[in-house]
């Protein structure tokens, strides 16, 4: 062994330089920093598939982010071609494959518009590409194209409906303006 290289180089240069067959790449992989290889799919019906989906409770469109709310188990999924962030009331649900409970940035889980062209209001995202949970509950979304952050007072309250799609506080950016200058939105 050249001098430098542990153990997980060797691995590696195995696994690039000789065939080995599925069930052994399996244990060799899961012997080094954990399991790499995926045990579920998501957004699609297999792990070979990669269509654009139905725009429905469980079809994904370039997802770009998950967000756990580990208080009350909910997930939430930033669908940023289909402009609008889908959610789990629960782990097991979104895990096993489950539709989806709640529906942000769109009228109802079969709409897919972005707002682009027209004014954007609290109800709907255009292009969304992070999702954050904090403490209490409250759901914090990077609505990338419409250059905005919206926040949801907690999505999930056991008084909102089903497919809720939301009220949102907005947070624009701001910055120091300096003495005697304006700025315009």
């Amino acid at each position: 062994m050249r001098p430098g290289l542990g153990a997980r180089a060797i691995v590696w240069s195995v696994l690039l330089g000789a065939p080995i067959a599925l069930g052994t790449l399996c244990g060799v992989l899961r012997a080094g920093n954990g399991d790499v290889i995926a045990d579920r799919v998501l957004g699609q019906i297999d792990f070979t598939k990669t269509a654009v989906n139905f725009v429905d409770s469980t079809g994904l469109n370039a997802p770009d982010a998950v967000a756990i709310d580990k208080l009350s188990s909910h997930v939430l999924v930033a669908d940023s071609q289909n402009n609008r962030v889908l959610g789990w009331k629960s782990e097991h649900s979104f895990v096993t494959g489950g539709a989806a409970d709640l529906v942000i940035g769109q009228a109802d889980l079969n709409s897919s518009g972005c707002n682009r062209y027209s004014t954007p209001d609290a109800t709907r995202l255009c292009g969304p590409t992070g999702v954050a949970v904090d403490g209490a509950h409250r759901v914090y979304v990077a609505d990338t194209r419409n250059n905005r952050v919206v926040v949801f007072d907690d999505p999930f309250a056991a008084s909102r409906p089903s497919g809720y799609s939301g009220r949102a506080e907005i947070l624009l950016p701001t910055w120091p303006i300096a003495a005697g200058s304006a700025r315009t939105a």
